[in-house]
């Protein structure tokens, strides 16, 4: 297979350096990072001594650091204000941290969202965003990061936003947020978007929606996206935000386990 396979830091039991390891274990090749609570927590990221400690799991693992997501920011919903007031200037200097932080770790993409305190519900919102985004991507260029978004936008939107903010900006696309967020059909969008995208999260859900399931074993048409991504000639990474404590606990399984097989899944999936 042509595509590598990751997993978000949040999926995993332990946060920090530790889930490096446990990333390789169940069998991924990259770990998409979080910011361990930025700024509430004093920006850990941006510690020498955290940092050295990722790098040397990453390379004592063979992992590769893929992405940073500022876990904390979207919560902090300081992107959906303007530059010039308060709260937009807190946002710009999380951005900064952020992107700091990836230049001296070599992360090279910074993974931002539009969920929590962060979705954009409107015009006003998508514009303040916009202006966000502007900042985070010069900013993000002139350090060697490049920025990446995820949101549950229609696909217009999405085009918009980018013609908005410029041409850098590229997507992380969800290929479970459509059907859960009753927004759209991943095998309609991917074809539409696919120049734009970075790359895939991938998850499953019960066909309640609510929860997690193991991929391809749910509503996520898992098996039927991948075949839509296959068919486009994408060759970069499949991230899985599955949320393996998660898992475990409704299956009574080790969450190790339970990410193997997602691994297993997502090869077999996307294998050549």
């Amino acid at each position: 297979m042509n595509c590598r396979i990751g997993v978000c830091e949040w999926s995993l039991p332990v946060n920090g350096p530790g889930a490096v390891g446990l990333a390789a274990k169940a069998g991924f090749s990259g770990l998409q990072v979080g910011d361990l609570g930025g700024a509430e927590q004093g920006y850990p990221m941006n510690s020498p001594a955290i940092q050295e400690a990722y790098l040397q799991a990453a390379e004592e693992q063979h992992v590769i650091l893929q992405s940073l997501h500022p876990y904390g920011l979207q919560r902090a919903g300081t992107m959906l204000f303007p530059t010039d007031t308060p709260q937009g200037q807190q946002g710009m200097q999380d951005v900064a941290k952020c992107i700091d932080a990836c230049q001296a770790m070599h992360i090279p993409i910074l993974m931002v969202s539009s969920f929590f305190a962060t979705l954009v519900r409107n015009e006003w919102d998508l514009d303040v965003f916009a202006q966000q985004l502007r900042f985070a991507c010069h900013y993000g260029a002139d350090h060697g990061v490049r920025v990446v978004c995820e949101s549950v936008l229609s696909p217009a939107r999405i085009l918009r936003l980018i013609e908005a903010v410029g041409e850098e900006l590229a997507i992380c696309y969800d290929t479970l947020n459509p059907i859960r967020w009753g927004t759209g059909d991943p095998a309609q969008e991917i074809p539409e978007l696919i120049g734009r995208i970075d790359h895939f999260h991938v998850k499953d859900a019960p066909f309640d929606l609510k929860g997690y399931a193991p991929l391809g074993e749910g509503r996520g048409q898992f098996l039927q996206t991948a075949n839509v991504i296959r068919s486009t000639g994408y060759s970069g990474w499949i991230i899985s935000e599955n949320y393996y404590t998660t898992l475990a606990a409704v299956s009574g399984r080790d969450f190790l386990s339970l990410a193997r097989q997602d691994v297993a899944a997502i090869q077999d999936a996307f294998r050549s």
